[in-house]
């Protein structure tokens, strides 16, 4: 298999809207051979779209920089909106779990409770 079968492959399954399969054979050819930049936003959407957030985070960036390096600042600029957008996500999911602490009477570093305190 060369980098630009599972390329290929990986388009495919793009275009058929198979994210974990596209997921998978856009990372291979990755691996094998570095990606171009609109290959690269394809992998950062199938990343997200089958719930690897650390690894389109880390794929967004990558294609914000590879297109200011080819001095495309409307495609960086947009990568790096993406970006924007998958970090808040991924700290707005752990915000409600951090901010139940209070409510669920768990301790707090003083060894306090919520109830013990008349919260």
């Amino acid at each position: 298999m060369t980098p630009a079968d599972a390329r290929a492959r990986g388009l495919e399954c793009f275009g058929r809207r198979a994210w974990a399969d596209a997921f998978a054979e856009l990372s291979a050819a990755d691996r094998e051979a570095p990606l171009e930049p609109e290959d690269i936003e394809r992998l950062a959407t199938a990343a997200y779209l089958v719930g690897r957030d650390v690894d389109c985070a880390a794929t967004w960036e990558r294609a914000h920089h590879a297109l200011l390096n080819r001095g495309d600042m409307v495609g960086a600029a947009r990568c790096a909106g993406w970006l924007v957008f998958v970090l808040l996500k991924a700290a707005s999911s752990r915000a409600p779990a951090a901010g139940s602490r209070g409510r669920t009477g768990c301790s707090t570093r003083s060894g306090e409770t919520a109830r013990s305190r008349g919260s």
